[in-house]
């Protein structure tokens, strides 16, 4: 069947929105556009990849809804030439991080469970848009770093200290710098053929996070980036020492 059209022979924004969001604050939108079968050509350029989707507010995205990737195109039996256009854009700037609890038991070298310590390592998830530089997608996120120590029952003390600190005694010297912290510990005094001294283990861990990896994916003119950061785990610099890790000049 034959139709004869005497409307406008602009594109036309069919009625329905459809808008999904996702945690990382990238967007979707689908728009329906229709025009007269023989327009196509005229409208396939202003509905090519990486332009903004038209006739649209925009909302939610904070900077523009861009086209990715190419419309479908469909003829229809009526007489008009349907566009199906997917649009991406992101809500925001700042992402969704979700935090990951590990507990790591350290032991002194004689078996003792010396403490657990609690930390958290991070995957952050943002959008960015896809011509950025390296040094911005590796950029860290403003996260507030959560740790604790869980000190054995059997351990006579336990003492934080944050850097930069010297700890030592009699000119020996373990220096801690500004960016970690060192925990001292002191386990119980023991008896050896009518000695009684007391050991001690020193054990130092870098403060914030630090970059594993990332993966992409791409939206045309906006890309999501999953990226992976992890805390450090303390490391035994000392054990079984018979010096008392001090603070010093």
């Amino acid at each position: 069947m034959a139709y004869t059209y005497h409307g406008t022979r602009n594109l036309v924004t069919a009625p329905g929105r459809s808008v999904q969001t996702f945690p990382s604050g990238l967007v979707r939108v689908e728009r329906t556009y229709i025009c007269r079968r023989g327009d196509e050509s005229r409208y396939r350029s202003e509905l090519a990849v990486g332009n903004l989707l038209p006739d649209d507010e925009g909302t939610p995205a904070i900077d523009g809804l861009y086209i990715y990737p190419d419309p479908q195109e469909q003829t229809r039996e009526d007489g008009f030439t349907e566009f199906r256009v997917t649009a991406y854009g992101r809500t925001n700037t700042t992402g969704n991080i979700e935090r990951l609890g590990v507990i790591e038991r350290l032991t002194g070298g004689s078996g003792t469970k010396h403490f657990d310590y609690l930390y958290e390592n991070y995957i952050f998830t943002r959008v960015l848009p896809s011509n950025v530089s390296l040094a911005q997608i590796f950029e860290p996120p403003q996260i507030n770093v959560v740790t604790e120590t869980q000190p054995s029952a059997d351990i006579a003390s336990f003492t934080q200290y944050d850097g930069p600190i010297n700890l030592g005694y009699f000119g020996y010297r373990r220096i801690i710098s500004a960016s970690a912290q060192a925990f001292v510990i002191s386990e119980q005094p023991f008896l050896q053929g009518g000695y009684s001294g007391t050991t001690f283990s020193l054990y130092s861990v870098a403060k914030g996070i630090f970059y594993v990896n990332h993966t992409t994916k791409n939206f045309g003119s906006f890309s999501e980036y999953v990226i992976s950061y992890n805390q450090d785990v303390p490391r035994q610099l000392e054990d079984l020492s018979t010096i008392n890790f001090l603070p010093a000049a």
